[in-house]
């Protein structure tokens, strides 16, 4: 809002916003508007909503109604445009992309449950804002992209691209040669930004074999802040594998298997980092919050720092899609 449309709307603005006018922060109004908008959701008369049966599958009515409602939560595109480019970058650099963005992960989720192509142009949705931000700013994106906890806001991209050139492989009739061509330029733009992270030979951690700084980023960092940054190159993979099979070359191997290798090196330090116990005759595997969390027992039981529902889940939402897309990984 403008001060004018803010003090008009009743809101509160304070006296240092006030005394200072309008800044280099104004949201471009304009721009704002050509944002895509979500859909509305309108439930049906008399509808309840209910836990769909584990025991069998849901009507293509209600399967419908979760399409609607998933749609209308909006693409998850977390900046606003400002009359300053700077200001938009700026908002950028803040966000946290780590857990990953809520909608994100529902609309994946949602599209592998469903195969809803509605689902799947969502996320294209939010890949085409991420995918123009770094083809116009390298260096912001590949410092955003520094570790694994900033580099998620490339997930949409990499599942949308994966989706993509999957379906290209396996039913060719759905997939048009520009979907094609608009996955191909996520990807490159993914490779070109992830290139300082992942790639290089100069410097390999003696252990891991994986560049030195990301080694020792494996070792130290919160297992659910990383998780979705480990799941996005995993997925990255996948789907420059399906491109190069599309494309009949190996021209992208390389950067293939140095991305497979550091998802390895994260998911046999996590488990490293973890262990096996049994616990009222049912096995479980129990890791830290982060690599440095030696835990404390309490009665049977090892509890970590930070143990709770939000956390862990954080982390096997990563974990989901690095099995999604690399299974052989184990």
């Amino acid at each position: 809002m403008t001060q004018t449309e803010a003090t008009e709307a009743g809101a509160f603005v304070c006296e240092h916003c006030l005394e200072r006018g309008p800044s280099l922060t104004t949201a471009d109004m304009e721009e704002l508007k050509k944002m895509p908008g979500a859909p509305t959701f309108t439930p049906p008369e008399d509808w309840t909503p209910e836990p769909f049966s584990p025991d069998k599958l849901p009507s293509k009515e209600e399967i419908d109604i979760l399409i609607q409602e998933t749609l209308a939560q909006g693409y998850g595109i977390q900046e606003a445009p400002y009359k300053d480019p700077l200001a938009s970058l700026e908002e950028f650099m803040g966000r946290r992309f780590f857990f990953p963005v809520g909608q994100w992960l529902n609309l994946y989720q949602a599209y592998r449950s469903t195969g809803d192509k509605r689902l799947l142009e969502a996320l294209r949705v939010s890949a085409r804002h991420y995918t123009k931000l770094c083809m116009d700013y390298p260096s912001v994106a590949q410092t955003k992209a520094t570790d694994p906890e900033h580099l998620a806001f490339m997930y949409s991209m990499a599942v949308s691209s994966r989706i993509t050139l999957q379906l290209a492989r396996k039913h060719p009739d759905q997939i048009s040669p520009e979907e094609i061509a608009e996955a191909e330029a996520s990807l490159k733009a993914m490779v070109s930004t992830l290139k300082p992270v992942c790639e290089g030979t100069n410097s390999l951690d003696s252990a891991m074999g994986i560049p030195q700084a990301l080694a020792d980023d494996f070792r130290h960092r919160a297992f659910n802040r990383a998780a979705n940054g480990i799941g996005t190159i995993a997925m990255a993979s996948a789907a420059l594998e399906d491109l190069q099979a599309l494309k009949q070359t190996t021209e992208y191997q390389p950067t293939i298997d140095r991305y497979r290798k550091c998802v390895q090196e994260w998911v046999k330090n996590w488990k490293n980092t973890g262990y096996m116990e049994t616990y009222k005759r049912d096995d479980y595997f129990s890791y830290p919050y982060g690599a440095t969390d030696s835990g404390t027992m309490k009665g049977d039981v090892k509890l970590f720092g930070a143990d709770d529902k939000g956390h862990f889940s954080h982390t096997l939402q990563g974990v989901s899609l690095m099995y999604d897309a690399t299974p052989e990984l184990g």
